[in-house]
């Protein structure tokens, strides 16, 4: 027997299956129907917070934005100069949006 996409369903030896096998199975089906939903909030979770994390830069990233070199990447924070950091540990990351402002913010500026 084959599915709607051609492939091979497995078999299953015809069998008499009373009002006690419906119930264990529908329990079953039950219990994995829960453990799947639990899975995929899970993951769903991952997916935001790893979406929420791309959402912001690096050092590096933003040394290549601005075509300079990392080390004035850390010469510009450290004067102020930047948009404050969110740090993770050792790590430091830039919202993307707060960066982008900025960046609006130095074209309309009066050095423009």
């Amino acid at each position: 027997m084959r599915d709607e996409g051609g492939h091979l369903l497995p078999s299953v030896p015809d069998a008499d299956v009373g009002p006690r096998h419906t119930d264990v199975l529908a329990n079953l089906v039950a219990r994995l129907e829960n453990a799947l939903e639990k899975k995929l909030e899970e993951i769903e979770q991952r997916l935001r917070t790893r979406t929420t994390l791309r959402k912001m830069f690096t050092e590096r990233d933003l040394a290549e934005l601005l075509q300079c070199d990392v080390r004035t990447v850390r010469r510009l924070e450290k004067a102020g100069d930047l948009p404050p950091a969110i740090r993770f540990g050792g790590s430091k990351r830039w919202r993307v949006r707060a960066i982008e402002e900025w960046l609006d913010a130095m074209s309309e500026g009066p050095n423009r």
